[in-house]
């Protein structure tokens, strides 16, 4: 979404998404990969801060009430996290602490009945 100034977007196609930031003449690595499998869905998925330490909130908004599954894993397919029959109708923050995780990039998927999104983040030590 080339000249995107927005702080939330709602992917409509099935993709890869990713945030790369450019100001100044500068350019961010990139964060914040996201899979989208089912397109038009009306909800939002946000982890942030992006890096963390291992400390971070995941955000999900919902036009209505929905169940939930998150789950997040390392980068060798650990299930560090699991939360299921979260049940979030309009916006919910989960605080989550994996620490002492070390640092490298892992998965975090939320799950509903309407599909899974995936996504990608840094924990940096």
């Amino acid at each position: 979404m080339s000249g995107a100034n927005s702080q939330y977007y709602t992917p409509t196609q099935d993709g890869w998404y990713q945030t790369q930031v450019t100001t100044s003449g500068c350019v961010s690595a990139v964060s914040n990969l996201l899979h989208r499998l089912t397109p038009g869905e009306a909800n939002q998925y946000n982890v942030y801060p992006v890096p963390n330490h291992g400390a971070f909130t995941i955000k999900i908004t919902t036009p209505n009430e929905q169940v939930f599954t998150i789950l997040i894993f390392d980068q060798l397919g650990h299930k560090l996290y699991e939360v299921q029959s979260l049940i979030i109708n309009g916006e919910f923050d989960q605080a989550v602490n994996l620490l002492p995780a070390s640092t490298g990039i892992y998965t975090i998927m939320i799950k509903s009945k309407d599909g899974s999104v995936i996504k990608k983040f840094n924990i940096n030590k």
